[in-house]
């Protein structure tokens, strides 16, 4: 419409109502983004929203609104997603299932690709790295435990109720996360999301058991829930359900020291969602094309829109908190000062 001048003219130059133009609608929009970069992203993103020179800019979220996470590095690792070209994903994210190879719970588990497979994952062990878990001692007892926790940990958000989604209950989810190592894992990275609501509950269970067993992996696991406790522990798997960190073994509850799990109390919600927080600043949005760390559309767009107190709506995000706070050797613990409030 009118009398467009995109390009800085090579001399000044009128437009249509008679004023003089020397910078090109494209300059001028480049002024802007610099002046729009010194003030608040949240500014910021409304700027690329209200004007926005690709669609990735008018998407954009402003921030701030559900949540404190550093919004640029989501919106910036969310663009760089989008612009990955789905042939090229498809040779970085593999999809399959897992089956056991012999007697459910008693043999071991082996990855089948399948393009439509539940599991979507950036890493596969080698061979020499599947199914490993050994015997060990554990406050008294004998049981089998997994032997790859240096390597990462998932995190489990399950459901007890019997029925789909959208019948009120959320989906079972597992994220799966990678600290430092030096054993061929990406270090640092989000490598696995599955997200799914399987017809009979017990079949998610034990997908949850098969990737435990297959990463070698231990697994937090929500203990509100506590269905998914009782079937790793009745089918022997135990072993690979996370006890809390952020308490003293004397001061469990004995369904915790048999069971394992940590409950989403008011407490480990901020924890979990600091450790996310954490995350997001140093390993998202940054250093892209060398050393992605997250290449899990699903998980970036989740963590753009979590709602910590709302955790229902998000069990990527909620998987995701799990994931980071099991694979910590330690969560500070807290200390109860009494008498405060005298």
């Amino acid at each position: 419409w009118g009398y467009p001048i995109v390009h800085d003219p090579k001399e000044p130059i009128l437009n249509e109502i008679g004023e003089l133009v020397e910078f090109g609608a494209i300059t001028k929009w480049n002024i802007e983004e610099a002046n729009a970069k010194k003030m608040k992203k949240s500014e910021l993103n409304s700027f690329y929203r209200n004007v926005p020179r690709t669609i990735e800019h008018s998407l954009r979220h402003e921030g701030g609104i559900n949540n404190d996470f550093d919004i640029d590095n989501l919106n910036n690792h969310n663009e760089f997603l989008e612009n990955i070209p789905d042939d090229e994903m498809s040779g970085i994210i593999f999809r399959g299932n897992l089956a056991w190879k012999g007697e459910k719970f008693n043999s071991d588990v082996m990855w089948i690709p399948n393009p439509k497979g539940k599991i979507k994952t950036t890493w596969i062990p080698e061979p020499e790295q599947q199914n490993k878990y050994s015997k060990r001692n554990f406050h008294g007892k004998s049981i089998n435990m997994p032997d790859n926790s240096h390597i990462g940990c998932l995190g489990v958000d399950s459901y007890d109720i019997i029925g789909k989604a959208t019948d009120g209950g959320s989906d079972g989810s597992v994220v799966g996360y990678t600290k430092f190592n030096m054993a061929g894992a990406p270090s640092n990275s989000f490598f696995l999301i599955y997200k799914e609501r399987p017809e009979k509950r017990d079949d998610f269970y034990e997908d949850v058991i098969k990737m435990c067993q297959f990463f070698g992996f231990y697994a937090l696991i929500e203990s509100n829930k506590a269905r998914l406790l009782e079937f790793m522990y009745d089918n022997g798997y135990t072993g690979w359900s996370l006890r809390r960190q952020d308490k003293k073994w004397k001061d469990l509850k004995e369904y915790e020291k048999l069971w394992g799990g940590i409950p989403s109390s008011t407490e480990v919600i901020a924890d979990q969602t600091s450790g996310l927080k954490d995350y997001i600043v140093d390993h998202v949005g940054i250093n892209l094309e060398k050393d992605c760390k997250v290449f899990h559309k699903e998980l970036i767009k989740e963590w753009i829109r979590l709602k910590p107190d709302k955790r229902k709506e998000f069990d990527l995000g909620v998987a995701s908190g799990m994931a980071k706070m099991g694979a910590q050797y330690k969560v500070k613990q807290r200390k109860s000062i009494e008498g405060l409030n005298n």
